[in-house]
């Protein structure tokens, strides 16, 4: 939540809202004021959008490339090639699995970053595929 007052903003939020509330006007004003939608997860379709915005010519595609777009014909993103974290987040949720009062407590915690970020994700996913879509359009 430490971007929240960025994301609840222009509007001043009362102290007295619950969480669930701030919740949903930060998700109302993602899509209010059209924020673009960049997860480092997904670097690729990040710099696919980025470029789109930013390189309508494309021609800083080298540049855009060297921080992560791939080439159309090498499709999206498979999983995360280049973690270096010698134990995955997938053996640590497993780990953490295992205690049940922490993992409950685990996700309590952390509710209300995960609603945002999958509703980021999802608009992130929608961006992308209508950039493929104009890009497609405008190729025929």
């Amino acid at each position: 939540m430490k971007y929240n007052s960025y994301f609840t903003s222009p509007f001043r939020v009362e102290q007295t809202l619950s969480m669930e509330e701030k919740v949903d006007i930060i998700k109302k004003n993602i899509l209010a004021y059209n924020v673009t939608i960049g997860i480092v997860e997904r670097m690729s379709e990040s710099m696919e959008i980025l470029q789109y915005l930013l390189d309508g010519d494309e021609e800083a595609t080298p540049t855009f490339r060297e921080f992560g777009l791939k080439e159309d014909d090498e499709g999206a993103q498979k999983g995360h090639k280049g973690n270096r974290s010698p134990v995955s987040a997938s053996v640590l949720l497993e780990h953490f699995r295992k205690d049940e009062e922490f993992y409950r407590k685990l996700l309590e915690h952390v509710k209300y970053e995960q609603q945002i970020t999958d509703f980021a994700l999802d608009i992130h996913m929608r961006q992308h595929e209508l950039i493929r879509e104009r890009k497609r359009s405008r190729m025929q």
